[in-house]
């Protein structure tokens, strides 16, 4: 959608979003947004969805969150996962949205029971969700 835009009007917009050193990363974090989107009209399952074309940039918080890289330099958590998506939102909300966003996915995820079989750690690991999670509403961007 944004890349469909002459380069100075992709500019323009990028700039407005202070935390975001490139237009790409803008470009990026929309498509992530907008093929999670799709999933959740579509009514797919969610939680272990990841995106099969396009992913994040190694972003700032990705270093902050000290985040593991693959061998080829691709971060582990938060480039094609649902984490992904609250690291893209923690970077396109206003700051003073995004803790009334992240308080009620953290409230959600602590409701949600427990199971044995599936439990809420391997639940948070399938959404690609690293232990220190929590750390991503903190942390400088």
């Amino acid at each position: 959608m944004l890349d469909m835009l002459p380069v100075p009007v992709q500019t323009k917009i990028s700039k407005e979003y202070k935390n975001l050193s490139a237009t790409s990363q803008l470009t990026a974090m929309i498509s992530v947004l907008v093929l999670f989107r799709n999933t959740c009209a579509h009514n797919d399952r969610l939680f272990n969805y990841t995106v099969n074309k396009g992913k994040l940039p190694s972003m700032r918080l990705h270093k902050e969150l000290a985040i593991p890289r693959f061998q080829n330099g691709d971060c582990k958590y938060g480039i094609q996962d649902l984490f992904a998506l609250i690291i893209a939102l923690r970077y396109l909300l206003e700051e003073r949205n995004f803790p009334g966003f992240f308080d009620s996915l953290k409230t959600l995820i602590y409701k949600h029971p427990d199971n044995p079989v599936f439990p809420k750690r391997e639940l948070l690991k399938s959404m690609g969700f690293p232990t220190n999670w929590q750390d991503v509403s903190i942390l400088p961007v």
